[in-house]
């Protein structure tokens, strides 16, 4: 899919002619690939604006035309759960017209970051500025994800919610290199800039880009240390739910075992033969009231048991 715009009183406008200076190529078909060829972009370059693992980087041309690689995030549901990721988006510039090759929809030029664009640097650089901004909104909803995760966690006996942390933890790993590498094209861009034709203003924003960047990387690293740190706490939080389970099951278990006992004979004829004399509300009542009391003391000299066992391992350690 093709998707045309011109710039109209500085905003980027949907246009229905093929000959405006901005295109982008969503999923394009074998027909849009040749016409993106026909644009002096290479297949190697093609390949790598569709390949998830491709790093970003930047190239210029002989002729004076510019390919970016650029990293962006995005987020899809699987199997009910948030999965956050990133792609690739492939950005040509060659004079004044801007060439957008995406994988994916990702909602170009709706953003407030575009607002005010003359020339296709400023567009660019509007682009760069919405990533980081997007960036940010991902981190921040991987937070809200992991306290909510944090909580279940004190309640739950399997995996499950484990498993979402880790695979938080995975995506923080991809944005780390993501923002990383996103970083060099903007140092590279900065260093080139006398050579690329930017102005100053277009100098001075991509100064104020870097120090975004780099800050956006700081905040996914430092999330990423406290996930990663802290995933083995958590899984000791599982465990420990397993542990005091057991534990009471294994209580109910050892009160139950005399109790069934008693309950055993107390069925049979010879306690009634014992209690001849007494009406047997009464006496079957006596009989579970004895149960009830003897249930508690076992419970108590369990627990008292276990702790004091307990204190005893912590007092060796």
């Amino acid at each position: 899919m093709i998707k045309y715009y011109e710039i109209v009183n500085g905003i980027a406008k949907v246009s229905d002619n093929p000959l405006s200076p901005i295109k982008i190529f969503i999923e394009p078909s074998e027909n849009e690939l040749e016409l993106i060829k026909q644009m002096g972009i290479s297949e190697h370059d093609i390949n790598s604006a569709f390949d998830p693992e491709e790093i970003s980087r930047l190239e210029i041309y002989e002729t004076g035309e510019v390919f970016i690689i650029w990293k962006i995030p995005k987020n899809y549901s699987h199997n009910g759960q948030l999965v956050f990721n990133v792609s690739s988006i492939g950005i040509f510039i060659s004079g004044n017209n801007i060439v957008i090759i995406s994988p994916d929809e990702v909602g170009f030029f709706e953003s407030k970051y575009f607002r005010n664009i003359a020339t296709t640097y400023d567009i660019l650089l509007s682009l760069i500025h919405s990533t980081i901004s997007h960036y940010y909104g991902h981190l921040r909803g991987i937070k809200l994800i992991s306290s909510e995760i944090e909580e279940k966690l004190t309640t739950s006996l399997d995996n499950t919610y484990l498993l979402y942390m880790f695979n938080l933890s995975e995506s923080l790993v991809y944005y780390l290199n993501s923002l990383n590498s996103n970083l060099g094209v903007l140092i590279k861009l900065k260093e080139n800039s006398s050579k690329l034709g930017f102005s100053k203003s277009h100098v001075e924003r991509i100064k104020d880009l870097i120090i975004d960047q780099k800050q956006c990387y700081r905040q996914a690293r430092i999330l990423s240390m406290v996930l990663s740190e802290l995933m083995d706490a958590r899984a000791s939080i599982v465990n420990n739910n397993m542990n005091i389970l057991i534990k009471n099951l294994t209580i109910i278990n050892v009160v139950m075992l005399p109790l069934n006992l008693i309950a055993s004979i107390g069925g049979m004829s010879e306690y009634s033969m014992m209690t001849e004399g007494i009406p047997w509300p009464i006496s079957y009542g006596l009989f579970i009231l004895g149960m009830i009391v003897l249930g508690v003391l076992i419970t108590i000299g369990i627990n008292k048991y276990i702790d004091r066992f307990m204190s005893k391992a912590v007092k060796r350690k």
